[in-house]
């Protein structure tokens, strides 16, 4: 086994498995399953694991070292399809699949999944988190299909995705897979422009937004069809939504006030700021209209020396004359 790799037995939830890790003492998925001796995105992983059809199929892309998979095989005995194009974390993830007996149930796959079959690249190497590290799609190692081009012959529960920006792409390359299973959705959105475009897209397949988790937010749509599900979860979203609004408010109140003030103190210091600049720009007045006085009254003085030293040089021509 690769010298980086740690072979960790997890005991959560009434279930045991051996995971593989991965650099556990940089990288942060790794080192957080390590320190906290727990899967990682705990909450989730149970809220997956009670809403899947466990006849279904679970779909994990962007697997990193299969932390998602092994939890959700250890805990439902579900078929799982995983995608993971980062070598290192691949094997990681295979030597755990074996270790664990799940080669029949965990369809492990090393390559990325995008909008169309193609080539890529990591944009840059993050050594300390192995699984952040996104794909510029054009050229390089890196093969890149589409979830619509890979045969799964069972019906999909549940997809999560974890692509590191590409979450539209792989929504495109899928949108057939989507529209004939009508599985539940995980996505992570690292930030709104992402989340924005994913749940326009969405939207438009019959998808509702009904909840977010994780750090990183991983935000969970299902069909319309399966809104029945989720009707509680839908309703204790709205409901804590609501009772916190107040309170939501006051500190929204709160910080603008604290802004405003702040705003207030710039102003005052730019003012200040102003007015010593004008004060400056009047001494500095004062002090170049004294120059050109001082330098008038040098040339007057240099005048006057000059007809003075003329006027002893006469007399002294003078004296010299009446003395020969």
């Amino acid at each position: 086994m690769n010298k980086n790799y740690y072979l960790y037995h997890m005991n959560v939830d009434s279930i045991s498995y051996n995971i593989v890790l991965y650099n556990k003492d940089i990288d942060y998925i790794s080192k957080t399953i390590f320190e906290k001796k727990i899967p990682y995105e705990i909450v989730m992983l149970r809220h997956i694991v009670k809403n899947i059809k466990h006849e279904g199929i679970f779909v994990d892309i962007g697997a990193n070292i299969g932390n998602h998979s092994m939890y959700v095989a250890a805990q439902t005995g579900c078929d799982i399809v995983a995608f993971e194009p980062n070598t290192l974390l691949y094997e990681a993830f295979m030597e755990s699949i074996s270790n664990n007996n799940f080669t029949s149930s965990i369809d492990l796959n090393c390559f990325a999944l995008g909008s169309k079959a193609g080539k890529g690249k990591y944009v840059k190497e993050i050594s300390n988190n192995t699984g952040a590290q996104s794909i510029a799609t054009g050229d390089g190692e890196i093969e890149i299909s589409t979830l619509d081009n890979f045969t799964i012959n069972k019906k999909i529960s549940a997809i999560k995705i974890d692509v590191e920006g590409m979450e539209l792409d792989v929504l495109q390359g899928a949108i057939e897979t989507i529209k004939n299973n009508k599985p539940m959705l995980y996505i992570e959105c690292a930030d709104m422009n992402n989340f924005s475009s994913v749940f326009s897209f969405l939207v438009n397949l019959r998808y509702f937004y009904v909840n977010t988790f994780n750090a990183t937010p991983t935000h969970f749509f299902v069909h319309y069809d399966d809104l029945h599900m989720v009707y509680y979860e839908i309703n204790s979203t709205i409901s804590n939504y609501i009772y916190n609004l107040p309170n939501r408010i006051k500190t929204l109140s709160k910080d603008l006030n604290n802004a405003s003030k702040r705003i207030a103190d710039l102003e005052k210091q730019i003012d200040n700021i102003t007015k010593d600049k004008e004060k400056i720009s009047a001494k500095n007045c004062e002090l170049n209209s004294t120059v050109d006085i001082i330098i008038n009254e040098n040339s007057l003085l240099t005048k006057k020396i000059a007809e003075q030293e003329l006027y002893i040089s006469e007399i002294l021509l003078k004296n010299t004359n009446i003395i020969s």
